[in-house]
């Protein structure tokens, strides 16, 4: 589970399908993010995620971090 990714969304009074819309993404892909199901499969969506919560990517992604690869 990524709790820093939801904690960050509802700091930023964002619900699921209004961060999904700013990041290009589906309301549901946004669920899998924050539950931890998926991992975004694109840096340009973990940027845009970044920048819309004002979080570091590897505070909201951490997982994706400690990877040897970022696709």
């Amino acid at each position: 589970m990524r709790k820093q990714l939801k904690i960050a969304r509802i700091t930023a009074e964002l619900s699921q399908k209004e961060l999904a819309l700013l990041v290009g993404v589906s309301q549901q892909t946004i669920a899998k993010w924050e539950r931890g199901v998926t991992s975004p499969s694109h840096l340009k969506h973990i940027r845009a995620v970044s920048a819309t919560l004002k979080q570091p990517m590897n505070v909201l992604f951490p997982d994706v971090f400690d990877q040897k690869e970022i696709v």
